[in-house]
């Protein structure tokens, strides 16, 4: 997946997401399924179009570009899983799947709702991205 943030600091910055692995963490809290997203990934640092004089990032900045890429696989994420569960009360995560194999005694209670259970789901998510190398960088 190619990513592009901007920030004042940084300018604007294009990466590929090379690697990643995602764990789902299961659990239900007071009759609620409980989602929590851990997703890790490397990510190829493409271009930076900055009016910087320096064509490279510091070690400072490359964490904000790591924590930048982060938030923005978070945010687009987060909207994925609202869309699909909230919206359009479609599983298309299996998260049913990770329910019933956490929380068999549970699932065989609504599994026959699930459909109209998927709005109350809370889901959480946490990414980190790490930067594997610089690409090319462009200055103004």
């Amino acid at each position: 997946a190619l990513l592009v943030v901007e920030q004042e600091e940084l300018g604007i910055l294009s990466a590929e997401v090379q690697n990643s692995k995602t764990r789902i963490k299961t659990e239900v809290i007071e009759g609620i399924p409980n989602f929590y997203i851990n997703i890790e990934c490397s990510a190829q640092l493409l271009e930076v179009i900055s009016e910087r004089k320096s064509g490279s990032l510091d070690q400072k900045q490359q964490k904000l570009a790591e924590h930048l890429l982060s938030e923005a696989i978070r945010e687009e994420t987060e909207s994925a899983v609202r869309r699909c569960l909230l919206r359009d009360h479609c599983d298309v995560f299996r998260f049913c799947d990770h329910l019933k194999n956490a929380e068999p005694e549970y699932w065989s209670q609504i599994r026959e709702q699930w459909e109209e259970q998927m709005a109350d789901c809370q889901v959480r998510v946490q990414v980190h991205c790490s930067l594997a190398k610089t690409g090319q960088q462009a200055m103004e």
